[in-house]
């Protein structure tokens, strides 16, 4: 049986790749849009379980989860053509929506206080998987919610989960005169805590 993987993908950037990642990996899988499998010979012959899972309906939903402080690109996303692909209560926007401002504490502040409502999804998440092999972590270094709030995320699960896989896939700023001090604060905090917190 193969080992599951939850994608958790944090801010603007995280979101965009990972919007782009769930596309592919619908195309390779031969699923639709909408979660639907267009080729019901390949069940059985790839590895859909992997980063998918087939609700009662039976839809292939991915293994998910969706966090932003500010809501234009969350809502972008579901308001695509693969709106009705993902579980929505895999989704955390906050209430806010004012983001993280580019600043890493403030991130990392916000992910404090929202800590309970994301892993309210993330550990539901991990109960409805068989074998979970881990966490893959997708996000930017240098913005304030992929670098703070994803920081902080990443410190606890490796807390919560000490025997699962944390995988980060971040994305770096190329370093450019004019560049804000923030950027290089946020990217050289959230290294540290890349450093200390995802799996070798």
């Amino acid at each position: 049986m193969p080992s599951e993987i939850i994608a958790v993908q944090f801010g603007q950037c995280g979101n965009q790749i990972g919007d782009a990642f769930w596309r592919a990996l619908c195309a390779e899988h031969g699923i639709a849009s909408n979660g639907v499998p267009i080729q019901s010979d390949l069940d059985a012959k790839d590895l859909k379980r992997v980063f998918f899972y087939q609700a009662d309906d039976e839809r292939y939903v991915p293994r998910a989860v969706l966090v932003d402080l500010e809501p234009r690109v969350i809502n972008g996303i579901i308001t695509s053509d693969y709106r009705t692909l993902y579980n929505m209560e895999n989704i955390f926007m906050s209430k806010s929506g004012g983001g993280a401002g580019n600043n890493f504490a403030s991130g990392y502040k916000q992910g404090r206080e929202a800590q309970e409502a994301l892993f309210d999804i993330l550990e539901r998440e991990a109960e409805n998987s068989d074998y979970l092999e881990g966490f893959m972590l997708c996000h930017a270094i240098a913005g304030g919610t992929g670098s703070g709030m994803g920081s902080h995320a990443l410190e606890k699960i490796s807390d919560r989960f000490p025997k699962k896989l944390v995988q980060t896939y971040s994305v770096f700023p190329v370093m450019k005169k004019g560049f804000t001090n923030y950027v290089r604060i946020n990217s050289y905090s959230t290294v540290s805590w890349c450093n200390e917190y995802s799996t070798d």
